[in-house]
């Protein structure tokens, strides 16, 4: 190479070998440019491919979570009727105590009155 190089300088001189790096140079830049033209036209067909893949993932992923949004929505519902269910058996249950309640203190009034009776009488 450097025989080649020394052997041009001899023939065409200093000005002629800035003038051949020159256009080397200008060769190699254009290599360069049209290789990498071709590797972004190839990542831009790449991506055109994985934005349409990932376009498609998000769509199944926006239907999953409506999916999800509307079982979360239906056990809220169901969770709302057991409640309600549940403070209905309560109160049910407390106004069945309370009536208990009552005749038992009426029965209790009762027999103390019968017993006031007895050992009134027995006397």
């Amino acid at each position: 190479m450097l025989g080649e190089f020394a052997s041009l300088y001899g023939d065409i001189g200093l000005t002629g070998c800035i003038v051949a790096c020159f256009l080397w140079l200008i060769y190699t830049m254009n290599t360069r440019a049209t290789s990498q033209a071709q590797s972004l036209e190839n990542l831009r067909v790449e991506n055109e491919s994985q934005s349409s893949a990932i376009a498609e993932i998000l769509k199944e992923i926006e239907s999953q979570t409506q999916i999800v949004v509307k079982l979360i929505e239906r056990h809220n519902k169901s969770d709302d009727n057991a409640e309600r269910r549940s403070e209905k058996l309560i109160e049910n249950a407390e106004k069945r105590h309370n009536i208990i309640i009552g005749e038992v203190n009426d029965v209790t009034d009762s027999l103390n009155y019968l017993k006031g009776r007895l050992n009134g009488k027995g006397m």
